[in-house]
């Protein structure tokens, strides 16, 4: 009981604290500060390519300009990459030819045959012998 009051707590303090950094009582610019973008990566080998998912033209703009990019669409690349490599595998940093990190998948050239747990085999078991 003590250690969900404790929780209660923190959870409260901290999100009085958030309320209080976001609500400073001023009166907020027109414009903000800071260009808001949506920004969506993927990992190759060599290379790091970030893709602009949502924001103004301008802010795209903006935001190349700042980091010295250039305008690309590598989707068809990266589609003829991911139909070539037959084998997924969990990404756990190890080299790949390509990589999604936020689904920690890896793509693989050699074709990898999925591995089931023994509870997954028994639940199979069950459900598709015949009894």
């Amino acid at each position: 009981m003590k250690l969900k009051i404790l929780l209660l707590a923190v959870f409260a303090a901290g999100l009085s604290a958030s309320l209080a950094f976001a609500e400073d009582g001023k009166p907020k610019a027109k414009k903000p500060a800071c260009t808001p973008v949506h920004l969506e990566g993927t990992i190759a080998p060599q290379s790091l390519t970030m893709t602009v998912t949502k924001g103004s033209e301008g802010a795209v703009a903006e935001q190349i300009r700042k980091l010295g990019g250039e305008e690309a669409d590598p989707w068809e690349e990266l589609r003829a990459l991911q139909a070539g490599l037959p084998g997924r595998v969990r990404w756990d940093g190890q080299d790949a030819p390509l990589v999604r990190p936020g689904r920690r998948v890896a793509y693989v050239e050699e074709a990898v045959e999925p591995v089931w747990s023994p509870l997954a085999e028994r639940v199979r078991e069950a459900l598709c012998s015949p009894s």
